[in-house]
């Protein structure tokens, strides 16, 4: 995942800032490790950076999307801007103006932007998915675009795994989802990564829809089993064993998952959870009278220590 990679790449960035501390790229590399998951501290990495040369683009690119990932938009817009005054051909700068656009609701600019970057470097991946991911947003609605776009990076990359992933669920979420049309392509996702736990989570809901519980059943366990974190692998599966009457089966694992959403803070999710548990106190022996658990509120994570972010 893009965070697994994240986290290769900051020892690599901390080694090179010691190599060469007057050198800005290694903080723009810190930078972009950090932006996701600390998006604090990749500020703070940028500003050294700046400190050393105010006129290196990625620099203001990484406090572009730290800021909006902040929610801090404003910011982040001026400092995409900045970027772009720097250095309008590099493919980052353009990537990264797009996140602030499209969070302050400006979608044909990020579009614009991202096609920018591709039209520089066409043989390149990322922008794709990025491009194809705002086209499939509610706002743009977009969803043949979106398609020709994950085709596009399949005539590039035949076997990329997460371009299937995506056509598949582009189908699946369309106007009178196309469900038939959509699994084979998580399928083939599936058979090119069959460690995919989000492919097996995608192909299990369109399972579920169908009312194929067994098959959903299946393709949730395998997505539990291959490291996937989605809460919709617990629940579904929850709910699909209590379709198919498997009362014991269904109440384990809806008390598994039940705590997992508030966690998540997934209130829609933990009021379809206590719905089916109530209908299973209602509907199945041995059952009756039963409360459904309620678990112990979230542990919020401490405080960033007043002077350092880690």
């Amino acid at each position: 995942t893009e965070n697994e990679q994240d986290s290769l790449v900051l020892p690599i960035a901390e080694r090179a800032i010691a190599l060469a501390p007057q050198d800005p790229r290694g903080y723009a590399l810190k930078g972009r490790a950090l932006m996701w998951s600390d998006p604090s501290g990749a500020i703070q990495a940028a500003i050294q950076g700046i400190d050393i040369d105010p006129t290196f683009a990625p620099l203001y690119a990484v406090q572009s999307v730290a800021f909006t990932n902040l929610g801090r938009w404003q910011e982040g817009l001026r400092n995409a801007q900045r970027a772009y005054e720097l250095d309008p051909q590099d493919i980052f700068v353009l990537t990264s103006y797009q996140w602030p656009l499209t969070y302050v609701g400006r979608y044909q600019e990020a579009i614009d932007y991202l096609e920018g970057a591709i039209a520089i470097s066409p043989n390149l991946i990322n922008p794709y998915f990025y491009l194809a991911a705002l086209y499939r947003l509610p706002r743009v609605s977009q969803p043949e675009m979106a398609i020709g776009t994950y085709n596009r990076v399949l005539e590039l990359q035949p076997t990329n795994a997460k371009a299937y992933l995506r056509l598949c669920q582009t189908y699946a979420n369309v106007n009178n989802a196309r469900f038939d049309v959509a699994q084979p392509y998580c399928d083939a996702a599936i058979r090119l990564d069959p460690n995919y736990g989000e492919a097996y989570m995608q192909r299990g809901q369109m399972q579920y829809a169908r009312r194929n519980y067994e098959g959903a059943i299946e393709s949730f366990n395998e997505c539990i089993a291959n490291g996937s974190t989605r809460i919709e692998c617990w629940y579904l599966r929850g709910f699909a064993h209590y379709r198919l009457n498997n009362c014991d089966d269904a109440w384990g694992i809806l008390e598994e998952s039940r705590p997992m959403a508030v966690n998540q803070n997934l209130p829609t999710v933990v009021e379809s959870i206590d719905n089916v548990m109530d209908a299973i106190t209602l509907r199945c022996p041995g059952y009756s009278g039963r409360s459904v658990p309620t678990p112990v509120p979230p542990t919020s994570p401490p405080p960033t220590p007043i002077g350092g972010f880690g």
